[in-house]
């Protein structure tokens, strides 16, 4: 085996494999497979991939059957998701990032552009069902010059006082 596919199988070793499956059955298997330097880095980068989405399950196979399978054909490429690959930990609105596909971003900021609700029939933004439930439902639609936390002691007080009128009493548990 020449010195590149020995230190390629090496890498390709470490990603990690189910216990008790023999290194030598997966180096002959190796061999043939890995026929050039591209194909055995195409092979360490899918098992890398593999190996990544299946931490903590019982389904990890042995590399020899890996191999044999050409499983790497079937392995999407891996997702740019490590945290090198993160250029900031700071959302565009300013708070901290908690997500970082699709993109960096708080979970604010990924609901407001991603979060969809079945709403009288039809997928829409979370926002539009919130806001029309709050006006049509419950008469808590937002007055002309009212300040956003004008707004939120109003809708707590709201709240407050339905609760009351159900059996609970403010700061307990039922």
């Amino acid at each position: 085996m020449p010195n590149w596919k020995a230190d390629a199988f090496n890498n390709l070793w470490e990603v990690g494999w189910r216990r008790n499956c023999s290194k030598k059955e997966a180096a002959l298997v190796w061999d043939r497979v890995a026929e050039t330097q591209d194909i055995a880095y195409l092979i360490i980068n899918r098992a890398r991939a593999y190996r990544g989405g299946l931490d903590g399950t019982a389904y990890l196979k042995g590399l020899a059957p890996w191999l044999n399978a050409a499983a790497w054909e079937n392995v999407a490429e891996a997702r740019p998701d490590t945290e090198t690959d993160v250029v900031t930990r700071i959302c565009q609105c300013g708070g901290d990032a908690t997500r970082k596909i699709p993109e960096v971003m708080c979970d604010g900021c990924f609901a407001e552009k991603f979060s969809m609700q079945f709403w009288k029939g039809e997928m829409v933004p979370y926002k539009t069902a919130l806001w029309e439930n709050l006006r049509d439902n419950m008469g808590m639609d937002k007055r002309d010059g009212e300040t956003k936390g004008e707004y939120s002691e109003r809708c707590r007080a709201h709240f407050h006082n339905k609760a009351g009128a159900v059996g609970m009493a403010k700061g307990t548990r039922v």
